[in-house]
C-alpha cells in the first residue's frame, strides 16, 4: 500500500511538471453578435493555441447574466444575458497547471428585444416575423414589405413580432428607423383627397404593440388590445376621418376631423372579455387622439426614427429623431373608464398602406419608458 501510493505522489509531481512547462495562447474570443437582449442565450468561444490539449482547462467568468457550470471547461460556452441593459465584463481564462492566460471583453445589452435586420436574406422574412397578404424580404440590412395588391380599395398591410415575454406590462417603449422606398408603387401621392367610405385604408404608417387577453383568472372584463402611433409623412388620402376620443360613447356619433388638421395620432382599442355566463360577447372599442407634428414628414428613402413610451402610469409620449412631440393621458384615461384594463403587450406591430414599399430598421424593445437606439 505504501509503494502505490509513492508511485501516485510521483505520478502526480510529474504531471504538475510537465504541465507547468506547458504553453497557452488565447487567440480570439468569439462572440456570435455584438450586441444583445436581455435574456438572450449567447454562443461563444475561444480560439487557443495549446502545447497540450489534454491538460488544458477552460475557465469563463461574467460580470451579470450566467454561465452554465456544466459547460466550465471547455473552449465553447452559452451565456445568458442578464435581465438588465447596459455592458457587461466577460473574463475567460486557459489554465494548464502554473501557467495561463486571461482576456476580458465588454459585452453589450440593449433592450429586451431588438432586430437590427442585418443579415442580407434576399426574399426571406426574416425569422420570427409574420407578414400577412404581403410580400416581404431582408434587403441591404433592412426589413422591406408592401400588401401584394395593386389598386387604392386595397387594404392596409402589417408585419408582427412575438415578443416572447410574459407579462410585459409597462413601463415599456419602442424605437424603430422606417421609411418609404423609392421602389413604391404609388408613394403617398395621391391625387385626391376623398371621402373615407370609398377607400379601404388611409395612407399612414404607424408603429405600436398589440396586446394580449390577461386571462380568465384576472380580474379586469377589458385589456389595451392595441396601442399604436400613425402618422402620415405625406399626404393624406382622407379628406377627413370619423373617430371616438377617450371618454366617448362609442354607441353615439363620432366625432369628425379635417385631414388638415393632424399629422399624426395615438390609436388604442379596448376590447372586452367574452362572459358566457352573463351573455356577453367579446368586442373592442377604437379611440383616437390627433396632432400635428412636422416632424413626420418623409420623403422617399427618407428615414425617421419614431419612438413610443408608455410611463408605469400609462402615459405615453411620442418621439421622432430623437425629440419628443406629443404626450398624452389618453392610455390613462382609457385604463381607468374601464375597470383598470391593463396592457400586456404580446407583439411589436408594424403598419402600413397599400401600393406603398415600406422599410423598418433598428428595431429595439426597452422594459422602461427610456428609448434606446
Amino acid at each position: 500500500m505504501k509503494k502505490i501510493a509513492i508511485i501516485l505522489s510521483l505520478f502526480a509531481v510529474l504531471l504538475a511538471a510537465g504541465c507547468s512547462n506547458e504553453t497557452v495562447e488565447i487567440d480570439t474570443l468569439q462572440i456570435f453578435g455584438d450586441e444583445f437582449y436581455q435574456g438572450q442565450k449567447v454562443d461563444m468561444g475561444m480560439s487557443v493555441k495549446t502545447s497540450d490539449p489534454d491538460n488544458t482547462y477552460y475557465e469563463w467568468w461574467c460580470e451579470a447574466g450566467s454561465f452554465p457550470a456544466a459547460q466550465q471547461g471547455y473552449p465553447v460556452m452559452k451565456w445568458t444575458a442578464p435581465k438588465e441593459n447596459g455592458e457587461f465584463l466577460i473574463r475567460y481564462t486557459v489554465k494548464c497547471g502554473g501557467t495561463k492566460e486571461t482576456r476580458e471583453a465588454l459585452v453589450k445589452v440593449n433592450g429586451v428585444f431588438f432586430d437590427r435586420f442585418s443579415s442580407n436574406e434576399g426574399n426571406s422574412t426574416p425569422s420570427g416575423w409574420t407578414a400577412t397578404n404581403q410580400q416581404a424580404r431582408q434587403r441591404d440590412g433592412q426589413f422591406e414589405t408592401h400588401v401584394l395588391g395593386n389598386q387604392p380599395t386595397d387594404s392596409l398591410g402589417w408585419v408582427t413580432r412575438d415578443l416572447g415575454i410574459n407579462p410585459f406590462q409597462p413601463p415599456l417603449s419602442v424605437t424603430a428607423d422606417v421609411g418609404i422606398s423609392s421602389s413604391s408603387v404609388s408613394p403617398f401621392n395621391p391625387k385626391f383627397p376623398t371621402k373615407s367610405e370609398t377607400l379601404y385604408s388611409d395612407n399612414f404608417m404607424g408603429i405600436g404593440f398589440t396586446g394580449r387577453n390577461p386571462g380568465e383568472e384576472t380580474a379586469p372584463t377589458h385589456y389595451i388590445s392595441e396601442l399604436m402611433v400613425d402618422w402620415w409623412p405625406m399626404d393624406h388620402y382622407y379628406d377627413d376621418v370619423d373617430y371616438f376620443a377617450p371618454g366617448d360613447n362609442t354607441a353615439g356619433t363620432p366625432r369628425n376631423i379635417l385631414a388638415s388638421d393632424f399629422d399624426a395620432r395615438l390609436t388604442v382599442k379596448v376590447t372586452r372579455r367574452s362572459d358566457p355566463a352573463a351573455g356577453i360577447q367579446q368586442s373592442t372599442e377604437t379611440f383616437m387622439v390627433f396632432f400635428k407634428s412636422e416632424a413626420f414628414k418623409a420623403g422617399l428613402d427618407q428615414t425617421r426614427n419614431v419612438g413610443l413610451s408608455v410611463e408605469s402610469d400609462y402615459k405615453v409620449t411620442v418621439n421622432v429623431d430623437g425629440t419628443d412631440v406629443f404626450t398624452s393621458t389618453a392610455l390613462q384615461d382609457l385604463k381607468a373608464a374601464y375597470n383598470n384594463a391593463p396592457l400586456d403587450v404580446q407583439s411589436f406591430k408594424y403598419i402600413y398602406p397599400n401600393l406603398t414599399m415600406v422599410y423598418l430598421d433598428n428595431l429595439v424593445v426597452n422594459d422602461s419608458a427610456e428609448l434606446l437606439y
